[in-house]
């Protein structure tokens, strides 16, 4: 197998206000936490390069603002997204309420091989949200599933390196379905009369 030169994606978080996306993305890109993060007006995005034993992934991550006001713009923001992380705050539970919500804004505007994350935010945090009920929705949605807290790194990478890595096997099937002179083997084959 052909290792990967360094691709480009978008990757796109969204959830309710307060959920912890911003915190997400900045304990990703810079190792810190920010207890008292501003808020996100529209959207902002980082850019980082992504090491896997599959090849490298730059990444362009975008956080998108969670309120009502501002999802207007997330069409605009999640075209050509291949990958969409849905932040849920363990402690909120209209975080929990509008997935169904932020699911169908998502499957609406992103590239429809988009894989969708759902990220358990504040795991640190006694939960008050059904957190086996959103793990069980998320599998049988087949959606991964993660558990994190922004304020450890180990948490948040892991989410990353799986996108990148689905990223990566993602081209690796498109680079077979490309090559000239492949067959598809589950084409049916059309009779020809003489």
């Amino acid at each position: 197998m052909r290792m990967q030169s360094a691709s480009e994606s978008k990757v796109i978080l969204v959830g309710e206000p307060s959920v912890g996306k911003t915190s997400i993305i900045q304990q990703y890109h810079n190792r810190v936490f920010e207890s008292d993060a501003e808020s996100t007006v529209g959207a902002s995005f980082v850019s980082k390069s992504v090491k896997t034993d599959k090849g490298d992934v730059q990444l362009h991550i975008w956080d998108t603002a969670g309120q009502e006001r501002y999802r207007s713009l997330i069409p605009m923001y999640s075209r050509n997204a291949c990958a969409a992380i849905l932040v849920v705050d363990i402690q909120n539970m209209a975080s929990f309420e509008t997935k169904d919500t932020w699911i169908n804004i998502l499957k609406s505007n992103c590239l429809p091989s988009c894989k969708i994350y759902i990220v358990a935010n504040k795991i640190d945090l006694e939960p008050t949200i059904p957190l086996d009920e959103l793990g069980r929705w998320a599998m049988t949605e087949e959606y991964t599933f993660f558990k994190t807290s922004a304020k450890d790194y180990n948490s948040v990478e892991i989410v990353f390196q799986k996108i990148a890595i689905d990223i990566l096997e993602g081209e690796q099937v498109k680079i077979v379905q490309n090559q000239p002179g492949s067959v598809d083997l589950n084409e049916q084959q059309k009779k020809k009369c003489c």
